[in-house]
């Protein structure tokens, strides 16, 4: 979703996905987590439309990570 910032794109995972169980202050820690063990903390609030096509890549990972799946 290259409108929303990395944070949302996360974060849309985990409110929206499969089985959500989130509430938006925890699927917010949880989107900062994922974004810290991807080494994308700075790039949090940025666009996803601003960020160059690795860092892209790295934020779709990282929203699949995000749900923790059995696997990826």
């Amino acid at each position: 979703f290259s409108n929303l910032t990395a944070r949302e794109n996360i974060m849309v995972g985990l409110l929206y996905g499969a089985s959500p169980m989130w509430d938006k202050n925890a699927a917010s820690r949880k989107a900062d987590e994922v974004l810290d063990f991807v080494g994308l903390t700075g790039q949090a609030e940025r666009q996803v439309s601003n960020l160059n096509l690795m860092e892209r890549k790295i934020v779709e990972l990282a929203r699949a990570l995000a749900t923790q799946p059995r696997l990826l």
